[in-house]
C-alpha cells in the first residue's frame, strides 16, 4: 500500500501482483485482495502512523514486522483481537545486523530467489564509490529502479 501512485514505468509495477494506493480503508482493500483472507505477512516500513492499518489487515496466525516508526512512537491496538487472530509481532532494528547478520539474512533468503518465489527489483543503474552522491540523489528523486554501489570499481 502507498499514499501516491508510482510512476508508469516503476519496478514495482512489473513485480506487485496488487498494489493498493491511498486506500481510505487498508484492512478492507487487503481483504479484497486475498479474497477476504488477509495477508500472511504485512512489512511495515513506516511504523507509527501505519501500525494500526498494518496489524488490522493480517490473516489468522498473520505477522507484522515493524522496522521504523515515522510520526508516532507509541501506539495502540485491542489486544483481545491481537490473541484471537493469533497475530505476531516481530521488531527487526536493522542498524543492529553487522555484515555477517546480513549475509546470513540473504543467504536464507537465496533459495526463495532461486525458486522464483522472491523477485527483486531490476537494478537500473550501477556506480562506483565516486558516483554515490548522485546515486542517492538519484534515490531521493524516485529513481524507476535499484542503483547499486560498487565499491570495488
Amino acid at each position: 500500500a502507498e499514499r501516491r501512485a508510482p510512476r508508469p514505468d516503476a519496478p514495482i509495477r512489473a513485480i506487485a501482483e496488487k498494489l493498493i494506493v491511498g486506500a481510505e480503508d487498508l484492512p478492507a482493500e487487503v481483504r479484497a485482495a486475498t479474497a477476504g483472507k488477509g495477508a500472511d505477512v504485512v512489512l511495515d516500513l513506516v511504523g507509527g502512523v501505519m501500525f494500526r492499518s498494518a496489524l488490522n489487515s493480517l490473516a489468522l496466525r498473520g505477522r507484522l514486522v515493524e522496522i521504523a516508526s515515522t510520526g508516532q512512537r507509541e501506539v495502540s491496538f485491542d489486544l483481545v483481537d491481537f490473541y484471537h487472530n493469533e497475530s505476531r509481532l516481530f521488531g527487526v532494528d536493522t542498524l543492529k545486523r553487522d555484515l555477517t547478520a546480513s549475509a546470513e539474512a540473504l543467504d536464507a533468503l537465496t533459495p526463495g530467489f532461486d525458486a522464483g518465489d522472491y523477485r527483486s527489483a531490476p537494478i537500473e543503474e550501477t556506480c562506483g564509490l565516486s558516483g554515490a552522491q548522485e546515486a542517492y540523489r538519484q534515490v531521493a528523486a524516485g529513481a524507476a529502479g535499484r542503483i547499486v554501489l560498487r565499491p570495488q570499481e
